[in-house]
């Protein structure tokens, strides 16, 4: 598998640079199987994924705050993020952080899947973003009924 800019299967990471035009088959920036990853004050624009996950792509939990995704895309799900829990919990915590432009098929900004999958999104801004589906107001709409179902 072509790794984007880092490949995470352990270990710890704080990101606060920002990561631009980056390429993968999944993951066009960053691809986390394990390890601990933390996204702070960062930049993701322009990173291209040929499958999944733009600018990341994650099979366990994250956080990132106070960041900016931009033109991110990915061929098949998740233009700027792509989250598959499987069967194992998998929390993904963002705030204050905003998705613009980013593309893919099927979840514009953000693509979570897996039984125990959940997504907080405190003070976030989606703006823009798109897929092939639906349109961004309506997957916006989609997004916060997710979350919403999770919360309760």
């Amino acid at each position: 598998m072509e790794e984007g800019f880092l490949y995470m299967d352990g270990g710890e990471a704080v990101i606060n640079t920002a990561m631009k035009l980056n390429n993968a088959s999944s993951g066009g920036a960053i691809s986390v199987s394990g390890g601990n990853l933390s996204v702070t004050g960062g930049e993701f624009t322009g990173n291209k994924a040929t499958a999944n996950g733009g600018a990341i792509n994650a099979t366990k939990s994250f956080t990132v705050n106070d960041t900016v995704f931009n033109g991110n895309s990915a061929d098949y799900d998740g233009g700027a993020v792509y989250i598959n829990g499987g069967t194992d919990t998998v929390t993904v915590e963002m705030a204050n952080t905003a998705f613009t432009s980013n593309n893919a098929p099927d979840g514009g900004a953000i693509f979570a899947k897996g039984a125990s999958t959940t997504t907080k999104n405190t003070d976030c801004d989606f703006t823009e973003n798109g897929d092939a589906g639906i349109t961004p107001v309506q997957y916006l709409l989609q997004t916060v009924r997710s979350i919403l179902s999770a919360v309760k």
